[in-house]
C-alpha cells in the first residue's frame, strides 16, 4: 500500500508540474506584458534606434525561448532562472527606467550556478515588485536581487524600497503569479521530501527570502 501511495503521489506531482510549465507561460506572457513590450520595441523601431530595438527583441526572443525550454521540467539550474529574471527585468526597465533601478548581484560561483531550482519561481515576485511597490511614490525606486549559499541551502533574496505589502492579502487574489509559486513550492517540497522556505515580511519595502535545500533531479 505505502508503495502504490508514493507511486501515487509521484503521478500527482508530474501532472501538476505539466500544468504548472504551461501557467509559467500564461504569466510571464500576458496580453499586457506582451503588448506593451512590442509597442517599446516599435518605438525603437519608429526612431531608427537600430541597437536598441535589437537588445529587445533578443531579450525577449531569450526569454521566450528559455521558458519554453524549463516548463516541463521539475528542476532547472538557478543560473538559467537568473537569467530569465535579467531579461524579464530588461525589458521591464525599458518601459519604467523612470520609476525605478533594479541590480542583479553577480553570479559567478560555479556550485550557484547549477543550484536546482524549481522554474519560474522567482520571477513573480520581481512582477510584484514592477506592479505594485512604487505606486503612489514619487521618489525613484531600487529592486535588488541576491544570493548566497548558507547552511547548504541557497538563499534568493529579492528587495525592494517600495510601499510594503500585506501579507495576509498577497495570495488571496486568484489566478494570480505568486499563488502559482506558492503552489510549486509545496509540489515540490512534497516530491522530493526537502521543504523549500518562503519568507516574506515588510521593511521599509518588501523583502522575499526563498530558501532552497539541496535538490537532486
Amino acid at each position: 500500500y505505502h508503495i502504490l501511495y508514493s507511486i501515487q503521489s509521484f503521478l500527482n506531482c508530474k501532472f501538476y508540474f505539466m500544468v504548472y510549465g504551461s501557467n509559467i507561460i500564461q504569466s510571464k506572457f500576458k496580453p499586457h506584458f506582451t503588448f506593451n513590450a512590442l509597442s517599446v520595441i516599435n518605438y525603437f523601431i519608429a526612431k531608427k534606434d537600430v541597437v536598441n530595438a535589437s537588445n529587445a527583441l533578443t531579450k525577449m526572443a531569450t526569454l521566450l525561448r528559455s521558458t519554453l525550454d524549463n516548463m516541463n521540467k521539475d528542476l532547472v539550474s538557478y543560473q538559467s532562472e537568473y537569467m530569465i529574471c535579467k531579461h524579464y527585468m530588461y525589458l521591464e526597465l525599458l518601459r519604467f527606467s523612470d520609476k525605478f533601478d533594479c541590480t542583479f548581484e553577480a553570479l559567478n560561483d560555479s556550485v550557484m550556478k547549477e543550484w536546482r531550482v524549481p522554474p519560474g519561481i522567482i520571477e513573480p515576485f520581481l512582477e510584484n515588485c514592477v506592479n505594485h511597490a512604487f505606486k503612489g511614490v514619487k521618489s525613484k525606486g531600487l529592486i535588488s536581487l541576491s544570493h548566497q549559499i548558507e547552511n547548504n541551502c541557497l538563499v534568493i533574496c529579492v528587495k525592494d524600497n517600495g510601499v510594503g505589502i500585506n501579507t495576509k492579502k498577497i495570495f488571496s487574489e486568484k489566478p494570480h503569479g505568486l499563488d502559482i509559486t506558492k503552489e510549486a513550492i509545496k509540489t515540490t517540497s512534497n516530491l522530493y521530501q526537502n521543504p523549500i522556505k518562503l519568507e516574506i515580511k515588510t521593511d521599509g519595502g518588501t523583502i522575499v527570502n526563498l530558501v532552497i535545500p539541496l535538490l537532486k533531479s
